[in-house]
């Protein structure tokens, strides 16, 4: 069937259209194509193996691809996910169509003549040519270029926009310090609203739009400063330890702000400027808050936060109860979180990627062909335009002798992210010259290969992946590499992909075992990440604990040792021994070797390293430079890799609406 009915839809197959409530919209080919498959399949479970054997013949299986299609046809229907009537996802099986299909063609034939049929036809193609050709009222979402927003050449962040969209506030490093500069989109006017500041780590606008709110920090907690359209700067406002992200103004005399609460709580509090007091909202507990952002109508805050390994999650805070409602999750991190200014949606960056929300919980990612990082985005009325800032990264691999005083030699050096270097081992013995790491240098994850200072790729990545830790054996001879759903084994000698697995469980890979071939790995186990044993012969998962942790690391003889919250426990047949506390800061890595490990923690003042003996648990520090991160250590326990401090270059650009 070319044309039928489905529910209140029509759809029109070779035009790619769907039809509601008279709106027409075109869909992709390929959505169209997993539409149609589940029409002629009405009644029957079809599962994603069979939907991409059928319309992906030839290609690696990949569900993302499958579901991306799922959630296009579902909200092109006017569907959500969680209310589903008319594509049915049965889980761990597959999709099922919920309705029946009309053919549409032989009602059309059975209330009309033919000749009346005709002028039908002809009537709605001469609209579509209208609609074609005409102003779209609604352009925020047909992206046009990027273009860069100022010329100054100096790094520029933290954009924000004012209520009416007309302005812009940024901070612009300048050699006597940071700048808050205001520039106006319509006439690009600029005006500096201050000088000589340092450490601001969050811009935001008063309702007014007559100034901003700046959040700075100092080595005795964050400020909220508010620095005015005249120039002038007032008291502080508020001081906390540890404030995160922006404040956000209810009122000329009322704050919406987050903060760091005891251990591992957060507080969502309003605080009255009139007589210092504070309200509590909501106290989080099992998640680390990172954005925030009010409602053009003030009653309904949104709150992006870190709950898992790579699993993001967006609620929605009502302002009068402090009620809280999911509204979903999402991988790969949230860099930048606005509303529309309609209220009726919300606007995220994700790394290279600009992501719309509905209030009913829909992702729907924009076409934006970019390889920079975004962040801070959010729409101008004025100029019916994104404003962003769209950061560069510079990550280079250093080595250095263990207990060396001298500054750290660098193996691995380009003008993108090179990260998470491994030696390649063998017969316990380091290879001076080789290991394998990840870099980004060609706009997206590949895995590469250093020997004799050539670099050679040994995985293209060629559909984009998202990595999720890889580990060399014990012998130095292959790499296992981790996706979201697969796993590839490569040999390093001939640089040849050995095998591929599809994963039934999300892992991180962290470790080789000395003996068995097995993976140390993370994996998920409810609500918690735990360490976990991959059997690659048998692809088969164990899971070596309950206790949710981080960095689990391995030494010698296969004991596995793992943080958490701020202490380093091992673990040694099923049962957890502590082993060390961190003075303060939370740890970021670990790495073995011999009788002791390198644990990374991290504290306001920069990265700290230790020196941890197994057997006893004494530590000393080591004189590593600060802001560098650890990232492996030599089998003879002489030398560690390292990131170095990354480097950045930021700019400010407008994504333009593109009028058609």
């Amino acid at each position: 069937m070319d044309e039928f009915r489905l529910g209140d839809a029509e759809i029109d197959v070779r035009r790619c259209r769907i039809t509601r409530a008279g709106q027409s919209q075109t869909i992709e080919p390929k959505v169209m194509d997993v539409l149609c498959y589940l029409c002629h399949s009405q009644g029957k479970v079809v599962s994603q193996q069979e939907l991409h054997e059928a319309l992906w013949p030839g290609t690696t299986f990949s569900s993302s691809a499958i579901q991306r299609c799922i959630a296009l046809v579902r909200k092109a229907l006017g569907e959500n996910a969680r209310e589903q009537n008319i594509i049915i996802t049965h889980p761990k099986r597959g999709y099922s169509l919920g309705l029946t299909v009309e053919p549409l063609l032989e009602q059309r034939k059975s209330r009309l003549p033919r000749f009346v049929l005709l002028i039908v036809l002809v009537a709605a193609g001469m609209l579509a040519l209208l609609q074609l050709f005409s102003p779209k009222t609604d352009t925020r979402h047909k992206l046009g270029s990027l273009t860069p927003l100022t010329s100054s050449g100096a790094e520029e962040y933290l954009p924000v926009l004012s209520h009416d969209g007309a302005k812009v506030g940024f901070i612009r490093e300048h050699v006597d310090g940071q700048q808050l500069v205001v520039k106006d989109l319509l006439s690009e006017q600029e005006t500096v609203l201050a000088s000589r500041l340092s450490q601001v780590r969050a811009l935001s606008w008063t309702l007014a739009d007559d100034a901003l709110t700046l959040v700075l920090q100092t080595a005795e907690g964050d400020l909220v400063r508010k620095v005015a359209m005249a120039g002038a700067a007032e008291p502080v406002l508020v001081s906390h330890k540890a404030i995160i992200d922006k404040v956000e103004w209810l009122s000329g005399t009322e704050l919406v702000l987050l903060r760091k609460g005891a251990g591992a709580e957060y507080d969502l509090l309003r605080y009255s400027l009139l007589d210092g007091s504070y309200t509590l909202m909501q106290k989080l507990n099992d998640v680390e808050p990172m954005r925030l952002s009010l409602a053009p109508d003030l009653k309904t805050l949104a709150l992006a936060s870190h709950e898992r390994e790579n699993i993001y999650r967006l609620d929605l805070v009502d302002i009068a109860t402090g009620s809280i409602r999911l509204l979903t999750r999402m991988e790969n991190g949230v860099q930048g979180l606005s509303w529309e200014p309609d209220g009726k949606s919300l606007l995220l960056s994700s790394r290279e990627t600009l992501l719309t929300v509905s209030l009913s919980g829909e992702v729907t990612t924009l076409p934006l062909a970019n390889y920079k990082i975004i962040k801070q985005a959010g729409y101008s009325q004025a100029r019916q335009a994104t404003v962003m800032e769209l950061g560069s990264y510079d990550i280079d691999i250093q080595e250095v002798s263990l207990g060396a005083t001298e500054v750290p030699m660098t193996l691995v050096d380009s003008d993108a992210l090179d990260i998470l270097p491994r030696y390649l081992t063998g017969d316990g013995v380091a290879n001076d010259n080789k290991l394998v790491f990840q870099s980004h240098r060609h706009g997206r994850a590949q895995l590469m290969v250093r020997s004799d200072n050539t670099e050679r790729v040994l995985f293209l990545n060629p559909q984009a992946e998202e990595f999720f830790g890889f580990a060399v054996a014990p012998d130095g001879h292959r790499v296992a590499l981790a996706t979201q759903t697969r796993l590839y084994l490569f040999d390093t000698a001939s640089m040849a992909q050995l095998s591929v697995w599809s994963l039934p469980h999300r892992i991180y890979i962290r470790d080789w075992y000395h003996s068995g071939d097995s993976l140390l790995v993370k994996a998920g186990r409810g609500e918690a990440q735990v360490p976990a044993k991959w059997d690659l012969t048998l692809g088969r998962i164990d899971y070596l604990t309950s206790e949710p942790a981080s960095c689990p690391a391995l030494d010698a003889g296969d004991k596995v040792y793992f943080a958490r919250q701020g202490q380093i426990f091992s673990l040694d047949a099923a049962q957890l021994q502590p082993l060390w506390l961190a003075p303060e800061g939370e740890i970021q890595n670990l790495v073995l070797a011999g009788q002791y490990l390198i644990a990374e923690v991290e504290t306001r003042s920069g990265n700290r390293f230790w020196q941890i003996a197994l057997d006893s648990g004494e530590a000393l520090t080591l004189p590593l430079v600060d802001n560098v991160s650890l990232s492996d250590i030599s089998a003879d326990g002489t030398r560690l890799l390292l990131h170095s401090p990354y480097q950045t270059h930021r700019e400010l650009a407008l994504l333009a609406a593109e009028h058609q």
